[in-house]
């Protein structure tokens, strides 16, 4: 059985896209639970009247109050039957064979419960951008080799799995959930991925499945960082200190001390007077951003934990 957890708040514009695009799977859904959040527009009666019109079986949950976006998504999460679960938001949409490939995907790697994959990035009426998400990640030949031999501090860098891209098998509720509904920088996520990369069962399928709407309302986008260009003087900063709420997530002591050391090595304090541009604010480098690496001066995937006497090279 499939399940799909969809979240929606106010998203008439685009919910009607989506959710069809849901219901022309190569491989079929068996059911799409909707969580609305309170919205106030036509989003729930479109959904309703879209259920009317199909034999796949849509439950449609109005919250009495609003949960945030990790509070719905932890709602629909646990109301979601099916052995294999898939997030979506309510302003993409996916092509017809995303359902089949996540599919096959667990079927030949059984050691992995929880993946994510690649996006096309399109503008507010569809139109491709030209860009895709792991084009925003760095996420190129080179860039999955290093994330697959470290993805911990990878991840620790940026989050890489877009939760409208990530499926899991049911088996992984009893770690995923609960969710922090009020944590400033992990979103459900960001939380998913960090959980499973912890338990060795993230996996990714470098294939762009849907496209990722860019808009103005979104609750997290990639354009900005589409937008990016190499030669800019200003270096983007986190506005909080990430360590706190990153470790938080991990239960491997180990895993929290190779954190600890990673982000003390790499701190903005260290580093800040080889960055040749301006700093704006704040503690640690967002250095994910590939083009960044340069102004940095940062070799940042050849480090020494001292810890483990390792070395991990290019």
């Amino acid at each position: 059985m499939i399940s799909v957890a969809l979240c929606t708040y106010n998203g008439e514009r685009h919910i009607e896209q989506q959710i069809r695009s849901i219901l022309v799977q190569t491989t079929p859904v068996d059911e799409i639970v909707v969580c609305d959040d309170g919205s106030i527009d036509q989003t729930v009666s479109i959904v309703e009247k879209i259920k009317t019109s199909t034999n796949v079986n849509i439950r449609i949950h109005i919250n009495p109050s609003s949960l945030g976006v990790c509070g719905n998504f932890e709602k629909a999460i646990k109301l979601c039957e099916g052995d294999i679960v898939f997030l979506s938001d309510q302003d993409d949409f996916w092509y017809k064979d995303k359902v089949e490939k996540i599919c096959d995907y667990f079927q030949r790697n059984q050691k992995k419960s929880v993946v994510f994959t690649n996006a096309d990035l399109v503008d507010v009426n569809g139109n491709n951008l030209g860009i895709t998400a792991f084009d925003c990640y760095g996420l190129d030949e080179v860039g999955i080799k290093r994330f697959d031999a470290e993805p911990l501090l990878v991840y620790f860098c940026g989050n890489r799995a877009l939760g409208c891209s990530i499926a899991f098998r049911s088996s992984t509720k009893s770690w995923i959930l609960p969710l922090v509904n009020d944590d400033p920088i992990y979103l459900h996520d960001d939380q998913i991925a960090i959980k499973a990369i912890e338990r060795h069962q993230l996996g990714h399928i470098d294939e762009r499945l849907f496209a990722y709407r860019q808009h103005s309302n979104q609750e997290r986008g990639l354009l900005a960082w589409a937008k990016i260009h190499p030669k800019t003087d200003v270096i983007h900063i986190n506005e909080f200190d990430v360590l706190p709420h990153f470790t938080k997530y991990l239960s491997n002591e180990y895993n929290i001390k190779r954190i600890e050391f990673f982000h003390k090595r790499f701190s903005l304090t260290r580093n800040a007077k080889s960055f040749k541009g301006k700093v704006k604010s704040s503690t640690l480098i967002m250095f994910y951003i590939p083009e960044y690496l340069k102004y940095c001066k940062l070799n940042f995937y050849k480090y020494i934990y001292l810890d483990t006497k390792r070395v991990l090279h290019k």
